[in-house]
C-alpha cells in the first residue's frame, strides 16, 4: 500500500493505492485517509460520508463543508478544496 499526502495544515488528506487481482487481472483501488494534530492514527473516510465526518473535523468553521456533495465515490478534488480552504482559514485564525 502506497499513502500520497494530498493536503497540508491542520487536516491531512491522503490517498492510498493498493494493487487489486481480479481474474489475472491487475489494477489498482484507493482509499482515503484523514489526520488531524493530536491523532495518534490516520482515520479511514467513508467515500459516501465525506461530509458528516468533516462536519465534526470542521466544527470550528463548517462554512468550508456545508455545501459539499457526498456521493457514492468521493470527489477527490472538491474534498481537498474544501480542506484546503479550511487549513487556511485555521492558519489564520488558531
Amino acid at each position: 500500500m502506497f499513502f500520497k499526502r494530498l493536503t497540508s495544515g491542520s487536516i491531512l488528506l491522503y490517498k492510498a493505492a493498493f494493487e487489486v487481482v481480479v481474474m489475472n487481472e491487475t489494477s489498482y483501488d484507493f482509499e482515503y485517509y484523514v489526520f488531524k494534530e493530536g491523532d495518534k492514527k490516520l482515520t479511514e473516510l467513508k467515500e459516501g460520508k465525506f461530509k458528516k465526518q468533516m462536519m465534526e473535523w470542521m466544527k470550528d468553521n463548517t462554512e468550508f463543508i456545508s455545501e459539499f456533495k457526498d456521493e457514492k465515490k468521493l470527489n477527490e478534488e472538491a474534498a481537498k478544496e474544501a480542506i484546503l480552504k479550511y487549513n487556511d482559514w485555521k492558519r489564520s485564525n488558531p
